[in-house]
């Protein structure tokens, strides 16, 4: 009928129902003759309460098998085949085990299960492998344009095995597994706070890998949380029952992906319907409260009759030369099918695919902002953010926020169609506040003049820069020198003694000055002579007050040139560490990136510096 050398998926894009059926007592025909078995490893057959409908049809599947081989009198070693079953409950050292001790006391020639791919990975295994779910997905956000998804899987084998095969397959293809969650089987929960990763990571495809008995607690908290449509698109490894939720929440339900296996008849693949209408007749004999129909056959029945009927066929062949030809299995769903042999293609039966939000436009995979609240902060930075207090006309004071910030929220509010809901930080909030504000959740972004540091990139995620800053030094300006050439003249007084002087105009004092003087320094004469021993006492305390008097313009001038043109003190951040000035002269703005500079570039962590916490504080200190 079916042989594992080809596989097909196909995926939903609905969920359907998953049924229950209750214990039943069979009747089928006791397996003491033969010394040639099969045994056959199935998860929750015989419950005390209710039994896996998966389970239930496997096994009911395998012994039809085993007894349609009896009817075509395949023999190995002259002998019919016959059948053994046990129970796993799912545990892979039970599967072992029970294993283990079929062998020991009965001639088992081959082993059909675990359903379980943590189990399969000692013994074997009933479905298609890990692997080719992996590569099924991956085609799946190609076809997409998706390029990256966050991964939770359950913390055990199968989990583990999965989340391995998946990012392998996601490497390979250059997609992205942005993060990986663990669901914790013990205590039925996930191990991080899903809602805040969810709603703050850019992708929004969501890739769940655990056992479908563990979907509806998961799925129940997405629902609460709103982490299903239309905001983020899920993919599941397996089916989950609608009747577990409430008929409320079948909106959000829209949209959801189901990988899982079908049979070939769903993709128009020849099968062998005599052997399928044979097990089908065997089983409604033997089995009758557990036949579904055929309707609601579970896939995995015909899985374990395509392995049971694989291991028979491979016996036969290793033993006698009797030949038989067989087709191959697949794995479908509605809308798109999956061969290993191509990719996916359009499923013949024309359906719709009803995305997330009830859109039939294929999301992007990345999160949208159209329409959702976004808590921008701001704070008070002339000229991004000005903050004005005026009066409205119903005579409230209200603030007004203008420059280049508010301008460039209203410009992306207008071409992306966020609703934005801005707060503007406290005067005594400071930068590093603001980032630990945004990384606590209290905004969702924060738009201003932050500088972006290797440390703050650490706790939050920065857009480009959208404008050049530097790290400065602000120091006191010198005051100019005012400049008095004639300031060496100050020790004399304008009193004059000489009678010849007196009693004449200025311009006359001045021009008989500057020419007395100029005559004595040159020694030219003046036109009037010295001729008493005083006067002449008086001329050479003139002559050397010359001197005097030309040295001390000279040091004058030279001492206001040299200060006019002297440097700063401070030139360069060097100097600062060299200590040309004391530390607790240096004012640093708490909470900023020039903090973070100094405490790691110049004082290894010490904080000796000024602080300054506000911005007048730095024209005022």
């Amino acid at each position: 009928m079916m042989s594992w050398s080809s596989s097909q998926w196909l995926f939903l894009s609905f969920i359907l129902g998953q049924f229950n059926v209750h214990y039943v007592a069979s009747s089928w025909p006791s397996t003491n003759s033969s010394n040639i078995q099969l045994l056959g490893l199935f998860e929750n057959v015989s419950n005390t309460s209710e039994s896996s409908k998966v389970s239930v049809h496997s096994r009911a599947m395998f012994k039809a098998a085993v007894m349609v081989s009896q009817q075509y009198n395949i023999t190995i070693e002259g002998q019919l085949i016959e059948w053994q079953s046990v129970e796993t409950g799912g545990n892979t050292i039970n599967a072992l085990t029970k294993a283990c001790q079929a062998l020991s006391i009965s001639n088992i020639v081959g082993i059909v299960g675990p359903q379980l791919s943590r189990e399969a990975h000692l013994i074997a295994d009933l479905a298609p492998s890990d692997n080719l779910t992996a590569l099924a997905i991956v085609k799946l956000l190609i076809r997409f344009n998706w390029t990256s998804c966050i991964l939770i899987y359950q913390n055990d084998a199968f989990g583990s095995g999965g989340a391995k095969v998946i990012d392998e397959a996601f490497t390979n293809n250059n997609l992205l597994i942005e993060e990986s969650i663990i669901f914790d089987i013990a205590t039925l929960r996930i191990r991080r706070d899903l809602k805040i990763y969810l709603k703050n990571s850019a992708t929004r495809i969501v890739v769940l890998w655990v056992q479908s008995k563990y979907m509806p607690s998961i799925l129940r908290f997405t629902l609460k949380y709103d982490l299903l449509g239309p905001h983020f698109t899920w993919i599941l490894s397996s089916t989950v029952s609608l009747n577990v939720f409430d008929k409320k929440a079948y909106e959000k339900l829209i949209g959801l992906f189901v990988i899982e296996p079908i049979t070939e008849n769903v993709v128009n693949v020849p099968i062998n319907t005599t052997l399928i209408n044979a097990a089908y007749q065997i089983w409604q004999k033997f089995e009758p409260e557990s036949f579904p129909g055929l309707t609601k056959l579970n896939y995995y029945a015909l899985f374990a009759l395509d392995a049971t009927w694989s291991l028979i066929q491979s016996l036969e062949k290793l033993c006698s030369t009797i030949k038989t030809n067989s087709s191959r299995s697949c794995w479908f769903i509605i809308k798109y099918k999956y061969s290993d042999h191509s990719d996916w293609e359009t499923f013949k039966e024309k359906s719709v695919i009803v995305w997330p939000g009830n859109s039939l436009v294929p999301p992007t995979g990345r999160a949208i902002l159209k329409g959702i609240p976004l808590r921008i902060g701001v704070i008070e930075s002339v000229p991004f953010t000005i903050i004005t207090h005026v009066i409205n006309e119903f005579g409230q004071n209200t603030t007004k926020l203008t420059g280049y910030i508010p301008e460039l929220i209203e410009l992306l509010r207008k071409k992306i169609g966020f609703i934005p809901n801005i707060d503007i930080a406290p005067s005594n909030q400071t930068y590093i506040g603001l980032i630990q504000a945004v990384a606590n959740g209290d905004y969702d972004i924060v738009i201003g003049d932050v500088i972006i540091t290797a440390m703050r990139r650490e706790s939050v995620g920065f857009s480009n820069a959208i404008f050049d800053n530097s790290l400065r030094i602000i120091m006191r300006k010198t005051p100019d020198v005012s400049i008095d050439l004639l300031s060496f003249l100050k020790p004399f007084s304008q009193r004059k003694y000489n009678e010849k002087l007196q009693n004449r105009s200025i311009l006359s004092q001045i021009t008989m000055s500057i020419w007395y003087s100029f005559g004595n320094i040159v020694g030219y004469g003046v036109g009037f002579h010295v001729r008493t021993a005083a006067g002449r006492l008086v001329a050479v305390g003139l002559y050397m007050l010359s001197l005097i008097l030309v040295a001390s313009y000279t040091a004058n001038l030279a001492s206001d040139l040299t200060i006019s043109k002297s440097k700063d003190i401070i030139s360069s951040i060097e100097d600062i560490k060299n200590g040309k000035i004391s530390f607790n002269r240096i004012g640093v703005f708490i909470g900023t990136a020039s903090e973070d500079y100094y405490l790691r570039e110049i004082s290894s962590d010490n904080k000796s510096y000024y602080p300054l916490k506000t911005r007048q504080g730095l024209y005022d200190s």
